[in-house]
């Protein structure tokens, strides 16, 4: 979860940028240039303790002046063999 707040504490927005689990993991790839970061999703087809093919999805999440989050599909990739468990 992603949470923006007020100077005074204030919630401005929430998001759920990632899940993770058996099935599931992510990866967070900080950006120097912007106030955001780049999110890998993996989804692996079984429950696999993270090794084996999986669908990657690569989104971007920035954070605007006015504290609202967007989250943008920036791509997908189907069906790519990973090992996460090392």
């Amino acid at each position: 979860m992603l949470f923006t707040f007020t100077k005074d504490g204030v919630m401005v927005d929430s998001e759920i940028v990632g899940t993770s689990g058996y099935d599931k993991a992510f990866e967070i790839e900080s950006l120097a240039d912007d106030c955001g970061f780049n999110l890998m999703q993996y989804n692996f087809e079984i429950e696999s303790y993270l090794v084996g093919n999986c669908d990657i999805l690569v989104y971007k999440v920035a954070i605007g002046a006015d504290g609202k989050i967007d989250k943008s599909l920036l791509r997908e990739e189907k069906n790519v063999y990973v090992n996460m468990a090392d």
